[in-house]
This record gives structure tokens, sequence and C-alpha cells, in this order.
């Protein structure tokens, strides 16, 4: 469901409601995939937040469900893994 845009909002493209997408990661070379939130998806990327840091430049592999779509072995890279107060953005 797309966020509705404010007076406020600069943001040319519009985004995703982050609470309405399940997601998973996966990095390459691992069979384990961890459960993640989405805090903010547009056409150039997403704002996960995780438990565990991960590494820029790191290839992984994203499954996203909205609603009754669902993509699965998206390719995306690390580009900024910050720490927050509770895990990883």
């Amino acid at each position: 469901m797309p966020v509705s845009h404010t007076s406020q909002e600069r943001r040319a493209l519009p985004r995703l409601d982050g609470k309405a997408i399940s997601a998973y990661v996966r990095s390459k070379g691992s069979f384990s995939r961890i459960s993640v939130e989405v805090l903010d998806f547009n056409r150039h990327g997403a704002a996960i937040h995780l438990n565990q840091p991960m590494s820029r430049e790191q290839i992984i592999f994203l499954t996203l469900k909205h609603g009754t779509t669902r993509l699965e072995r998206i390719i995306g890279v690390v580009h900024n893994c910050l720490p927050m107060a509770s895990g990883f953005r």
C-alpha cells in the first residue's frame, strides 16, 4: 500500500509501507536465511532492520512478500549497515 505524500515529503518516488512487507535475507554462500523487518522500500532500494551486521558490498538474496505477491531470489548488495538501538539498519 503506497504511503501518502505530505507537503513535507521530499521523495520523488512513491514508497511502500515497510510494515506491510515481510522479508527474508540470505547471504551469498550461506543456506540459512534470516527474517528481517522492512523499514522502507522503493524502486531504488530498501532499508531493513536485522539482528546481525552485514558487510558493505556483501551480496545478498532477498525474498519479499506483499499481500499475494511474492518475489524470491532478488539479488542485492549491502551499501550501508549502521548500528541502531536494537540491531542494525
